[in-house]
C-alpha cells in the first residue's frame, strides 16, 4: 500500500493513537485503563464534529457495544456484541 505523506499521528505513552491530523480532518482516540479504544471523534478543519464512535467493553475486555454518532452528536447505529462478532 502507499504511506499517507501528509497525515501526522501522534502517541501516548503505550503507543496508542490519540491524535491523527490528515490536513483536512482530524481524528482524536481515548482508551480505557485496559488500553481498549472507547471512542473515536471525526472532525473537521474548524473543530467541528462529523462522526463520533463509541465502544463499551465488558470485564474480560471484549467489545459489547459500538455506538455511532453522527456530526449533530445524535446516535444513529447501534451494534450489539452478536452484530460485531458473527
Amino acid at each position: 500500500g502507499k504511506t499517507f505523506k501528509d497525515k501526522k499521528t501522534v502517541f501516548d505513552s503505550l503507543g496508542h493513537i490519540i491524535y491523527e491530523d490528515w490536513g483536512n480532518n482530524f481524528r482524536k482516540f481515548r482508551y480505557d485503563k485496559n488500553g481498549n479504544q472507547i471512542e473515536e471523534l471525526s472532525l473537521d478543519i474548524n473543530n467541528k464534529l462529523v462522526n463520533r464512535w463509541v465502544s463499551v467493553y465488558d470485564i474480560n475486555n471484549v467489545r459489547i457495544e459500538y455506538y455511532t454518532y453522527n456530526e449533530l452528536n445524535e446516535p444513529t447505529e447501534l451494534l450489539k456484541k452478536e452484530f460485531i462478532y458473527k
